[in-house]
């Protein structure tokens, strides 16, 4: 069994492995220069404090374009399952109505035999 790593933590249950560009990771230095914090600690901060409209337009229609694609897909699949019903019923219906003169035929051929 491996040993336990130094940097692995049972309070938290996630791990990100971010790529910064440039100017990103220089800024997160810069933060962890001057508050003497791990950068971890930097980005937990960060996150607990972000609100949505700390992101940029972009983000939010994003956000909303997938959002509009997934209650498309559900009402499609809604809709499948609705039409599949539909004629299942049909269906039923018809064999009900086929049952229903297959007796009266029947119950025609009792009264006339010669026919």
């Amino acid at each position: 069994m491996a040993g336990v790593r130094s940097h692995d933590s049972q309070t938290y249950g996630q791990r990100f492995m971010l790529r910064l560009d440039e100017t990103t990771a220089q800024k997160l230095q810069e933060l962890v220069a001057q508050f003497g914090m791990a950068r971890a600690e930097i980005m937990r901060q960060l996150v607990a404090q972000a609100t949505p409209e700390d992101f940029p337009p972009s983000w939010h229609l994003a956000m909303t374009e997938r959002r509009r694609r997934l209650i498309k897909v559900k009402l499609y699949s809604k809709q499948a399952v609705l039409d599949s019903l539909t004629r299942y019923l049909q269906m039923l219906d018809l064999e009900e109505r086929v049952k229903a003169l297959e007796e009266a035929l029947a119950q025609q051929r009792n009264r006339h035999p010669w026919r």
